[in-house]
């Protein structure tokens, strides 16, 4: 009886597996037929205004090795795929609206190509910003998992990074790290997308933020390179400035939105179909190389990952947390700390492993600031702050984090390791693009540690 009960076991798992690797089967033969059906849409409805070639100015070897992540997750059923999306105000839908905006045209395609997977998409863009606070606060803005990610800055940076007509590419080789090696349980597959500069001029950050692509070999789309090679040949679908853009600014119209799109699922779906031929590719750990930049060699992202927190966080325990608050109050617009009064005083606990503290404005906009808009003071025995005790306070020196970026200061020397008070204080002589106390000026966006 028992040898029988064995047998009956041992033929229904032998069921079960089969059953479950011809479920396999039928959603890789789903997916396939839908990723050939994709690409044929794609060269037939575009056909010589897709510019393909135009805009794949980097193959990204390490992209796609981090897409046969997705991949895998695309055949079994009930996986989970995250896509997410940093950027300026393109990317944060000015001139289309959210919803309409090419990653949200790519989490469509994915969950076409990938129907029993659950697909979501984080759009953590922001307007005006730039990549050196989002770079250090990358896990904050979008949690800990990720599959895809695509990072667009080419605009902001290069309006906010170009100083004495020097563009610093440092920040985003920095985002570009944290994305791969530091701010996600597993690194995701990650988009360069270069879009035209401010007030559609073609200068932009592009070939300097191509380096850092090429450098990490992580693919880059350029729209800006899509758009003005096709105005220069006549294009229908890219005539003149007036056909491309939304406004009388920057901003694109939906269809280039969904055309880029378009450009990156295309790349996803040929990638897609090489897997599918040699199954036995290894989706890779990515190897830890030093940084172009010697401003970066510092942040020992091997060591340790940045803790960033922030006044518009997607979970609570991310916001920033006043042990004490004294006339500074929370802007919910601004995403910002603001102090009210001169004499306004907020105290604020850190913990750091290697004894790096940053803390950014709340306006992003770089190489205008001269002077941050706080100053920092290190409280050596907060121990006594519920006591009345009279507390003793060490001025802390702040330097910009790189260059001269009036953005993100770092405290220097760096603390020591281990859990720090410290005291926020308005910079009274700061001299800013709103130098007011509560209109720009004295405010704190992010407090990030290492």
């Amino acid at each position: 009886m028992l040898q029988k009960l064995k047998l009956f076991l041992v033929l229904f798992l032998s069921l079960v597996n089969a059953l479950f690797a011809l479920d396999n089967y039928d959603l890789s033969n789903t997916s396939k037929e839908f990723a050939e059906r994709h690409i044929v849409e794609m060269e037939n409805y575009y056909g010589d205004d897709f510019m393909y070639e135009i805009a794949l100015k980097n193959d990204g070897e390490t992209t796609k090795h981090r897409l046969h992540s997705i991949f895998e997750k695309c055949n079994k059923p009930n996986s989970n795929i995250r896509i997410g999306s940093v950027g300026g105000s393109i990317t944060d839908g000015a001139g289309v609206g959210r919803g309409n905006v090419y990653i949200d045209t790519l989490g469509k395609f994915f969950q076409k190509m990938c129907p029993k997977s659950a697909v979501t998409v984080t759009n953590a863009a922001v307007s005006t910003s730039g990549s050196l606070t989002t770079g250090l606060c990358l896990e904050t803005l979008l949690g800990p998992q990720l599959d895809l990610l695509t990072v667009d800055f080419s605009l902001n940076d290069f309006t906010q990074y170009t100083i004495n007509n020097f563009f610093s590419n440092v920040p985003y080789e920095l985002l570009s790290r944290n994305a791969l090696y530091s701010a996600f349980i597993d690194a995701p597959a990650i988009y360069h997308v270069f879009f035209w500069g401010s007030n559609f001029k073609h200068k932009s950050g592009q070939e300097s933020h191509l380096a850092i692509s090429e450098f990490y070999d992580i693919a880059g789309i350029s729209m800006r390179d899509v758009a003005f090679t096709g105005m220069e040949n006549g294009s229908e679908m890219y005539k003149d400035k007036v056909t491309i853009l939304a406004d009388k600014g920057h901003h694109p119209k939906t269809f280039v939105h969904t055309h880029l799109a378009a450009i990156i699922s295309y790349h996803i779906a040929k990638e897609y179909l090489s897997w599918l031929t040699n199954r036995n590719f290894v989706v890779r750990s990515i190897e830890k190389i030093d940084p172009l930049s010697k401003e970066l060699k510092r942040l020992d992202l091997s060591q340790s990952s940045f803790e960033c927190s922030i006044n518009r966080p997607l979970e609570k325990k991310k916001s920033i947390v006043l042990y004490e608050d004294k006339g500074f109050e929370f802007n919910a617009k601004g995403r910002c700390l603001m102090a009210t009064k001169n004499e306004a005083v907020a105290l604020v606990t850190v913990e750091t492993l290697q004894g790096f503290v940053m803390l950014s404005s709340c306006r992003h906009y770089g190489s205008r600031l001269d002077k941050p808009y706080f100053t920092v003071n290190i409280i050596l025995n907060d121990e006594n702050i519920e006591n009345g005790t009279k507390l003793v306070r060490v001025p802390l020196n702040l330097q910009n984090l790189i260059g001269q970026i009036g953005e993100t200061y770092v405290v220097d020397p760096p603390l020591a390791a281990g859990r720090h008070t410290l005291e926020i204080v308005p910079n009274t002589i700061c001299k800013g693009i709103d130098d007011k106390i509560g209109n720009g000026c004295n405010g704190l966006y992010a407090v990030v540690t290492l």
